[in-house]
Order: C-alpha cells, then structure tokens, then sequence
C-alpha cells in the first residue's frame, strides 16, 4: 500500500504543475477532504465541456485519496490515463498498473478483472497476466456452482480462455445425459447440429437412432419402422426393424383373419416364407366361412384343391339364389357341369319364378313341396305367407293407419330374456336416440366382407372400437348377422345387445327390409342369435330402415304405418313347424 501512495504522490505532483484558479479550488477542498461536495460542483463548472486537463486532473486526485470513502483505484487509473493524452504527458504508469493489479488480485473480484484489463491494452504484459488470473478465478467460481447457464456463460465471456476447452466437454456432457434423461428426441438433434465435439455429436446421433428406434416399437406397426428405416438406413437397428416388419405383417395380415390383409401377403411373399402354408391354410378356411369368391380364386391359383372347392361351391349355393349359382359358374367354369351345381341352377330358377308370381297357389305348393321345406326358416315363411290357401286360414289382419310423424314413426319395443321381442306404436320419445363414442358401427363393400368379389355393392357391417383416442382396424360381423346379400344401415342398442339392420337377404317383403339380431354375450363380438325379419307391419315395398334408437323406442322413417290393434311378437328363435 505504501508503495501504491508513494507511486500516486509521485505521479499527482508530475500531474499537477501549473493549474488554474479553478482547479486550485477543488483540490483545495481535496485536502480539506471536503469529498462530498466535489462531484456535484465539478459537473456544475464543467458541464459538458470535460474535455479539458483540469477535470480529469481533479477527478484522479478525488478517487486516488486515501481518506475518501468513494476511492477507487480504478477510476483513479483511468481519470490519469485521460489527463495524459489531453495535457500529452508522458507519466509512467506501469508501476501504478502492477500495484492496482496486486491490490485486485486480492479482492478475487472479476467485475474489476474485467474493467482493469479494459484499462491496460496499452501494457501488454500486464494486461495478459490480469487474464489469466481473471480466467482461472472465473473458472474456479464456476465448478462452485456448476450450472448449465454459468458454463455457457463462461464460454461466450472467454471463448479463448484455456480452461473454455474443459467447460465445453462439462457442458457437453451434462447436456448431452440430461435430454438422454428426458428422451427428448428434438433436443438431441438440436444438440448434435450445434456442438463442435465430434464425439458428442456421434453419441448424440446414436441416441437419437436408439430413442428413434424405441418409439417404433411402442407403436409397433409397419408405418412406424418404415419411418425408421427411411430416417436411418444405416441406423443400429435397421436389421431389427425389418425383421419386425415380418411379424407386423404376420400379425396384421393373417392373426386377424382379414381377407384383404392375407391375399396381399400371399401376394408378397413366396413359398419359402416360414408362414406362407400357414396363410394359406387360413385363407382357405376365411374363404369358406365368408363365401368369398375372390379368395376362393386365390386359393384355387396357388394349390388346385377339387375337395376344397366342391364344399365351397355347395355352400355358396345352399340359399338357391340364381345370381350367386351364375357368379360361381363364372369364377369357376369347370363347375359348370357339377351334378350339385345344375341342381341348384334348376332348382334357383325355379325360385325365382315363384318369387315374381303374386300369389302361390296350392299347386305350386304340392309341386315345389321340397323347396318350400328345404330353404332357410325367413325365407320359408315368406313363401308360406304368400301362400293363398294357407294365409286364408289367417285370421284376416284388421290394421289401424297412424300419421304420427310426416318424416319418422316410433315404435316402443321390449325384448324380454332374450326370447321374444313386442313392439307397439308410440310417441315421440323425450329421451335421444344412441349415440356411441367409442364405437362405430357402419356398413361398406368390403373385400374382407362376405361373399366379395370386383365390382360388388354388396355391403356388410364392420365394427371399430375407440381405444386409447385411437379407432381400432375395423373387423367385420360374422355370421348369421352378415351374408353374402347386402347388409347396412346398422343401429346398436345403447346396451349394445340388439343391433337392427336392413338387407335385401331371401325373400323380403320390399327391397331391404329391417332385421335384428341379438348379442347373446356382451364379452364378444361373435356372439350374435340369427337376425328376425320384423313383419309387414314394419317393412314395406320400398327399402325400409331404422334411424335410430334409444333404450325403449325405435325411429323408422314411414309416413303412415299400419299397426295391428294387440302387440305382435316375434321370437328371436322362430320355429317353422309343416
């Protein structure tokens, strides 16, 4: 410190020499040690006009005073600094610079490092001696208190310092482990395009491919690992990814049992696939139970089976339609002679004629008494029912007309214990109709549905469930509920136990009439009673269907209905006893 006052004394009677009357006045009020007024007075008398000698002259002499409480050394070296270059003096300051850098050194205060180098560009040694010292206190500072924000700002305040290499690796590591933490793909990748370490971008990249590849699989299907292999086609898990592939496929095209999902992996795999006799197993046996032309094809083109083909060929005629006996005679001409095939074209004519004649007579009964006994028990009763001599034995139908509603009739029903269904006429309900959130059932021409084949309009009823926000593969309703006729217009119960429908299947009493079928276990989709035609009184001539419905009232679009007086029962199991 002495040393420090010496350099100071020495230099304030260099710098002092001749002064004006002013400048005598404020550095008589210096020793008088009258600080607290010169500032104020000093910017009074100068204004603006500081450039001149005698300010900074007056300024080095107030902050370089020992007994003044705003000392400040600094400010002292600066103020001097300036008196030189206006008055052209050449005072040495090197000796003042080296002690105020002792005096700083001992303080560990980096706001002054920083301003004392800013204030020694002109003393060379010095000024890189008050960095290094700088550097390694700011540095030390910083492993107290190990931030991401102090080391990046330690960084950019010193990009040259030599200890900027060692934070660069600390914060390279800290960042690079706390978005492998968070598995913040995004991150990472901003991480690898902006750090100058070759070898924390490579760990960056290979987290990426592993966080990448683990989010394929959390999702698990094709689109997923075909994104991954697009994005890394020389990642560590391209292998992997395309052996998934191979059993997403496997899954999704055959376990499911979808039509469409197993003519397209026959289609692209070959016979040495390990699942392929598998998959075809299982399209033989869908193309049975679906009365599927098109996979029957199929089949038929990869492995000739004469056995197979001849019990899905009596099948797909069982019902007599002629339209179904001429597609199968289309698709596969050498059935055009089977003995079983030219029995049901016969037989399917014959139907047919029957079916355009306005009344059947006892005549035809006697002489068709076979067919009437062998078809399914709607289609039987239709042919009863327009039997003349058996439906003169009827009581004669003594219906009321109701115009309840210009667009919509509601009809109240009761399903009791799963054995019978009532229905009457009724109001418009108070309560809305269903509406499902979570599932959605629907028809469409499907090549998954029954009886498909190029060109059909042929619809059948699907089913999607909502799982997790997302709507599942829609899978189709099996049989007795679909057919190879055209089925739509489905309406689910909110119990989801009866599901009406329209369909044009054997002989209606329009176009599509209405038909319902019951869920006889809630646990599965499967489960379905064969579907009831509901009677004339509810079907017409015309295409008829249901709009929707609650727990007690049915809505079905008819201007007029006629009714029966008492409620008229249908049982869900019907029983045609001749």
């Amino acid at each position: 410190m002495r040393r420090i006052i010496l350099c100071v004394l020495i230099i304030t009677t260099a710098v002092c020499g001749k002064v004006t009357a002013q400048e005598s006045d404020f550095m008589k009020m210096i020793e008088r040690k009258d600080f607290s007024k010169i500032i104020p007075l000093l910017e009074k008398a100068y204004g603006s006009d500081t450039n001149r000698a005698e300010y900074y002259n007056i300024l080095y002499n107030y902050y370089v005073n020992a007994d003044n409480t705003d000392r400040d050394s600094l400010n002292a070296y600066h103020y001097l600094k300036q008196y030189n270059k206006i008055a052209k003096k050449k005072t040495d300051t090197y000796d003042f610079a080296k002690s105020l850098l002792a005096n700083i050194y001992k303080e560990k205060n980096i706001d002054k490092f920083n301003r004392y180098i800013s204030l020694t560009e002109d003393l060379p040694a010095l000024n890189k001696e008050a960095k290094r010292i700088r550097n390694q206190l700011a540095f030390e500072l910083l492993e107290e208190n190990p931030t991401t924000e102090a080391y990046q700002h330690f960084i950019s305040s010193y990009p040259d310092a030599p200890q900027a290499e060692d934070a660069r690796l600390w914060l390279n590591e800290h960042l690079l482990q706390n978005y492998i933490r968070q598995g913040n793909i995004d991150s990472l990748k901003s991480f690898a395009a902006t750090t100058s370490s070759d070898s924390y971008k490579s760990k960056a990249l290979s987290e990426i491919d592993r966080l990448s590849f683990s989010k394929a699989l959390k999702k698990n299907t094709i689109d997923a690992y075909m994104t991954y292999i697009k994005d890394f086609p020389q990642g560590d898990y391209v292998r992997q990814a395309r052996t998934n592939i191979e059993k997403v496929q496997y899954a999704q095209y055959v376990l499911d049992g979808s039509i469409s999902d197993m003519l397209y992996y026959l289609d692209n795999h070959g016979y040495d696939d390990k699942n392929y006799k598998e998959v075809l197993a299982k399209l033989s046996l869908a193309a049975t139970e679906h009365q599927s032309l098109i996979a029957m094809q199929k089949v038929q083109s990869l492995q000739s089976d004469e056995n197979l083909l001849k019990r899905f060929a009596v099948r797909y005629i069982s019902d007599l339609d002629l339209h179904a006996v001429n597609m199968l005679v289309e698709t596969f001409p050498a059935l055009n002679d089977d003995a079983d095939v030219t029995t049901a074209r016969t037989q399917a004519e014959i139907l047919e004629s029957l079916k355009n004649k306005p009344k059947l007579t006892l005549e035809d009964y006697k002489k068709h008494r076979s067919l009437f006994k062998s078809l399914d028990a709607h289609t039987s009763a239709k042919l009863f029912e327009t039997f003349e001599e058996l439906n003169s034995a009827l009581p004669k139908n003594k219906a009321l007309n109701f115009g309840l509603n210009n667009d919509i009739t509601y009809i109240q029903f009761k399903n009791a214990k799963n054995t019978e269904m009532n229905f009457v006429l009724t109001e418009k309900p108070s309560e809305p109709m269903t509406e499902h959130k979570n599932i959605k059932v629907f028809a469409v021409a499907d090549t998954n549905g029954f009886g498909w084949f190029e060109g059909s309009t042929n619809r059948d009823i699907f089913v999607s469930l909502k799982e997790n926000g997302s709507w599942s593969e829609p899978f189709v309703l099996p049989v007795p509920v679909n057919s190879r006729y055209d089925e739509c217009n489905p309406v689910l119960s909110s119990d989801m136990t009866l599901l009406y429908f329209s369909s044009d299947r054997g002989f209606n009493f329009g176009k599509k009439d209405i038909y319902v079928s019951v869920r006889e276990d809630v646990k599965s989709w499967d489960s379905w009673s064969e579907p009831i035609l509901l009677s004339e009184d509810l079907n017409t001539k015309d295409n008829d269907y249901v709009t929707g419905l609650n727990d007690k009232v049915l809505a079905i679009p008819k201007t007029t209905v006629s009714m029966k007086k008492t409620l008229f029962i249908l049982k869900v199991i019907p029983l045609w006893i001749l």
